[in-house]
């Protein structure tokens, strides 16, 4: 299934994962979830077993939120929370060996068998239903004790 084939869903819609086509089709029986989940069933097959699969959501092309191995004839219940978190890494390895993390627990993982060391300010929460028309975040640091302050304001248009 290409980018191309897929449809923006809805918030709170429910779907049907049909493995026989391998498409994804709006389940229109079932209410919209006022909590805006999205619901996907990987749907029995018409003929054989069927298989496990992963869903996901994707924004811009790119995976968003992944469940993992979702079994024939079960429901992947994805929530897209309204909150950004943001957080600063600071690391530094031995010579000839840097760590590009892809997520905090990889590089804290990392430092373990590498001898790096790592800090991870506190994480910071934006809930963004505090700012509809869009967010700018500024990162600053404060010069006596170096410490990460963060700040969040509407985003000017």
């Amino acid at each position: 299934m290409s980018y191309d084939e897929l449809e923006a869903a809805a918030p709170g819609t429910t779907w049907d994962y049909i493995a026989d086509t391998e498409t994804l089709k709006i389940n229109d029986s079932v209410p919209i979830r006022s909590d805006g989940t999205y619901a996907i069933l990987n749907k029995r097959p018409n003929f054989g077993p069927g298989r496990v699969v992963d869903i996901g959501l994707y924004k811009d092309d790119r995976p968003f939120i992944i469940e993992p191995s979702v079994g024939v004839g079960t429901y992947a219940e994805i929530c897209v929370p309204n909150k950004l978190y943001f957080a600063v890494v600071v690391h530094e390895s031995p010579p000839g060996n840097i760590i590009y993390p892809t997520v905090f627990s990889e590089l804290i993982e990392n430092t373990k068998h590498t001898g790096a060391t790592a800090q991870i300010t506190e994480l910071q929460e934006v809930d963004l239903n505090q700012f509809p028309d869009g967010v700018k975040v500024t990162l600053t640091q404060e010069k006596l004790t170096q410490t990460f302050i963060f700040s969040a304001e509407p985003k000017t248009l």
